[in-house]
């Protein structure tokens, strides 16, 4: 069976978010890329994988290429247990070695200050200077949003009005964007309830709406591009 069919075999028989799903196939399709053609599972040699970790190696890092090689050895597991191929020589080629860097960490004290300088009205990031943080007001809300509230970024990016309880006081945080899939609610945080607010009065004047759409996004920079 070729690799592709066992693909969406796999992605039919499990329950994937639709952005994981896309991940698959991507990652599937540089692999059919690199080979030339599509192949049955069998038709794979050793050879064939070890090409494929130095050219990702000499284009990437080896971060890239053990996220590659994990999804390929779910799909040559999943068909060997399924009976769809006897054969899984990705098994047999190793990760790639990853160097221990410290962690990227931007102080409390750093990110207070460029929470300030993004929120302020005048000077360079305000309407008659010229800064890559326009609007100031949209930005200062996001990056406030991540500081008050420690959400991971696919949960600010899957962030919906109808995800906001302003009476409340409550923000949902949705299974879309949760890494475990879980759903549950934190605080409003006083501190970013003004910023939300406006947020919310210019995504209403740029809709020309009474109320928000419940399912649009709330940190949507592409309504407000100058």
């Amino acid at each position: 069976m070729l690799l592709s069919e066992v693909l969406e075999i796999y992605l039919r028989t499990h329950v994937l978010r639709p952005v994981t799903q896309v991940t698959y196939r991507k990652k599937i399709r540089r692999f059919l890329d690199f080979m030339g053609c599509d192949k049955p599972m069998e038709a794979f040699v050793e050879d064939d994988f070890i090409q494929y970790r130095d050219h990702i190696l000499e284009e990437g890092c080896a971060v890239t290429f053990n996220n590659y090689r994990r999804h390929l050895i779910m799909l040559f597991n999943f068909a060997e247990a399924k009976g769809l191929s006897t054969t899984n020589k990705m098994n047999t080629i190793g990760g790639a070695p990853v160097p221990r860097r410290p962690p990227k960490i931007v102080s409390t004290v750093e990110l207070k200050i460029v929470i300030e300088k993004i929120s302020a009205r005048d000077g360079p990031n305000g309407r008659d200077g010229k800064f890559w943080c326009r609007p100031h007001w949209f930005w200062a809300a996001l990056l406030k949003t991540f500081f008050y509230t420690g959400m991971r970024y696919n949960q600010l990016a899957s962030l919906r009005w109808g995800d906001i309880d302003f009476q409340k006081q409550l923000i949902r945080l949705t299974s879309e964007g949760s890494k475990t899939h879980r759903e549950w609610s934190i605080p409003l945080p006083f501190q970013i309830y003004q910023d939300l607010l406006e947020v919310r009065r210019r995504h209403l004047g740029i809709t020309e709406t009474s109320e928000t759409d419940p399912r649009a996004r709330v940190f949507n920079i592409s309504l407000y591009n100058e």
